[in-house]
């Protein structure tokens, strides 16, 4: 180590490399080259000795797989088709319970996918108890309370009405449509 310093030092004499290209290299040999003292127990043939607070060994092994991209492939997010027929119970689904389903928001019988803000509509999202319901009546009336989820929109009043517009138009303009909900007319009403 001492001898790699030394190194480093004749390097930035004499030369234009910054302090920070030096941190920068260190920090790049220490990720490809340096191996924990466990790893290298593991390679004499001895066996690996726990290290670290709390942690054992294979815990230890997988934090390091993850920083030099070994980690366990994520499930692949399911990919959502187009469909006009979509029920409550299966919109229910994609509310952020299940980490590989998208998160899917309705608004006047249209499904959208609201997966790229999973920050918003996420679980413990301001707007989390939008996901995986026919949000109309929420936003009309501003109300984020879980008992307006599924709830029809026919009788909402004109300022209500032009919330909910506004709403309509911002979904369009932001969300991919994946469907509509088989449930709600044109008018609102339940079917």
């Amino acid at each position: 180590m001492s001898a790699m310093l030394d190194n480093v030092r004749e390097m930035v004499r004499g030369s234009e490399v910054t302090l920070g290209t030096v941190v920068v290299g260190l920090i790049v040999w220490r990720v490809l080259f340096h191996k924990p003292a466990a790893a290298k127990e593991e390679e004499k043939g001895g066996k690996a000795k726990p290290s670290g607070k709390g942690k054992r060994p294979e815990e230890k092994k997988a934090n390091v797989a993850r920083v030099v991209g070994k980690a366990p492939a994520e499930p692949e997010p399911e990919e959502i088709v187009y469909r006009e027929d979509w029920t409550f119970a299966e919109l229910k689904e994609y509310n952020g319970s299940k980490p590989n389903r998208p998160l899917l928001v309705s608004i006047r019988g249209q499904v959208f996918d609201t997966s790229t803000r999973a920050d918003m509509y996420g679980p413990g999202g301001p707007y989390g108890s939008f996901a995986g319901v026919d949000a109309s009546y929420m936003l009309a009336t501003m109300n984020t309370e879980a008992t307006n989820a599924n709830k029809a929109y026919n009788a909402i009043n004109d300022s209500e009405k032009q919330s909910l517009d506004g709403w309509d138009s911002f979904f369009k303009g932001k969300y991919t449509c994946v469907g509509k909900l088989k449930s709600f007319t044109e008018t609102g009403d339940l079917a």
